[in-house]
């Protein structure tokens, strides 16, 4: 079984990617082996590039092959205006749906600042992975109040949410 974390954000320095590598830390603790897209290796791809739908970028091409061809994905998302970030799906949008996403397992952690953990975003991004008919994880983790949670190495560093987390992938590896 092979695994993908992908950080869906393109903000350098982001909580996020923080919250993805110690994520990744925490997937090998539990003995699964998981590779790790940051969404930040788009920046500087011209837009036009990305959405091509006759002939894909090669930096597209290659992200399918190597990350997207896992068998199970878990995508650590932030939220952005309510959701999640616009890069997100025009990432998704400009890969190769059919062939990379559906009947896919995926598992879910939101990221905010705030008190909701991006739950609403989190539910967006369920809607349409469902639509994209993938297998939804059911449990979902929102991460609230992601300053406080991270501590100046920005690693995790609460033991509840240390526990929740290693739960979810344990539940995960089995689904």
């Amino acid at each position: 079984m092979t695994y993908t974390i992908i950080s869906s954000t393109n903000r350098p320095g982001s909580n996020t990617l923080k919250v993805a590598k110690h994520y990744q830390e925490l997937m090998r603790e539990a003995g699964i082996e998981a590779k790790l897209l940051s969404l930040e290796v788009l920046n500087g791809e011209p837009i036009i590039d990305l959405v091509m739908y006759d002939e894909q970028s090669p930096l597209l091409k290659r992200i399918q092959d190597e990350y997207l061809s896992a068998d199970k994905l878990v995508m650590i998302v932030p939220e952005y205006n309510g959701s999640f970030a616009g890069i997100t799906k025009l990432f998704i949008d400009a890969t190769d749906v059919k062939n990379y996403w559906n009947h896919k397992k995926i598992c879910l952690v939101g990221v905010a600042d705030g008190r909701g953990g991006n739950l609403r975003g989190l539910e967006h991004l369920s809607g349409l992975m469902l639509h994209m008919k993938m297998n939804v994880y059911h449990l979902r983790q929102p991460l609230a109040q992601i300053n406080g949670e991270l501590d100046e190495n920005g690693r995790l560093h609460k033991e509840g949410t240390l526990k929740m987390l290693r739960g979810q992938i344990e539940g995960f590896k089995a689904f």
